[in-house]
């Protein structure tokens, strides 16, 4: 995945990750601080939270998303929006 530039009037600048469907995003940890996403297309997203918890979300078309500060995520592209 690359980065790309995202417009947001919350974020003006943002570069956030744009890959191919199919595309694996590494997982990683938000040891200091939590992460809120937006997709314009499909992607499942795996969260990894503490005492061996996990869960799976499927997002679709402008959905916003959020990870909390400890928690691991990773997420695959299904498509990408039109």
């Amino acid at each position: 995945m690359r980065p790309r530039k995202v417009n947001n009037p919350y974020t003006p600048g943002y570069r956030g990750p744009y890959g191919r469907p199919g595309a694996l995003r590494k997982m990683h940890w938000h040891p200091n601080a939590g992460e809120w996403s937006f997709l314009r297309g499909r992607a499942r997203v795996t969260v990894f939270a503490a005492e061996s918890m996990a869960s799976i979300f499927d997002y679709g078309p402008a959905t916003w998303t959020s990870c909390r500060r400890t928690w691991a995520i990773s997420s695959r592209i299904s498509r990408r929006g039109d």
